[in-house]
């Protein structure tokens, strides 16, 4: 399940263990795999909007900075933004009394970059995308550049693509997955993808 306003969304990830793989670290286990073999990665412009808004409703407990109430919305703005980064981010146990100095540059950084639409919300779009890059963005980032060093054939894409139908009313964006069609030539947890006309040319 998802872990509610937390920094990483979920309770368990992959871990080397010293079972299956010694390697201490990802950078070493990355480095000595095959690289002979050319890898496909890539990400899409907007993971996290699957984690950003609660479609549940009051089914399910909604969170102050993700998993928000859809009705809560119009009130995430700078301030939420902030106490997210200052609160969540910047972990005192970690940077120690440079905690505030990491934390206002991050706010800084995403108020420089992040740009939206007039109808969107800029400050839900803004956690959305630290989300997205704390926990998919840099990670496949690294790996990327890691699986390079070590001299594979690594192929990188960055999927941007909005399909009409399903474009979200709360981003100008596409979400984690959006691009599997594409590669699978079928819908994948969306029925009715078109495959004829322009957008099926897109897909082929």
């Amino acid at each position: 399940m998802l872990r509610v306003d937390e920094v990483v969304l979920v309770h368990f990830s992959p871990r080397i263990d010293g079972d299956l793989f010694k390697e201490k670290t990802a950078t070493q286990l990355v480095c000595k795999s095959d690289v002979s073999k050319p890898i496909l990665m890539g990400l899409v412009d907007q993971e996290a909007i699957l984690f950003a808004v609660n479609p549940f409703g009051k089914l399910a407990t909604s969170g102050k900075y993700i998993w928000i109430h859809p009705d809560d919305i119009p009130n995430v703005g700078k301030s939420r933004f902030s106490d997210y980064v200052t609160q969540k981010l910047a972990d005192k146990k970690i940077f120690g009394s440079s905690a505030k100095d990491y934390a206002d540059a991050v706010i800084n950084f995403y108020e420089s970059n992040v740009k939206v639409s007039s109808v969107n919300n800029r400050y839900l779009t803004m956690l959305t995308q630290l989300i997205s890059d704390v926990n998919f963005n840099i990670p496949a980032l690294r790996e990327a550049k890691l699986r390079a060093a070590a001299g594979q054939k690594v192929y990188f894409y960055l999927y941007t693509y909005i399909n009409p139908k399903y474009k979200s009313q709360y981003f100008d964006a596409v979400a984690h997955a959006d691009e599997l069609p594409c590669f699978f030539d079928a819908p994948i947890g969306k029925a009715n993808v078109e495959m004829e006309g322009e957008e099926g040319e897109f897909f082929l």
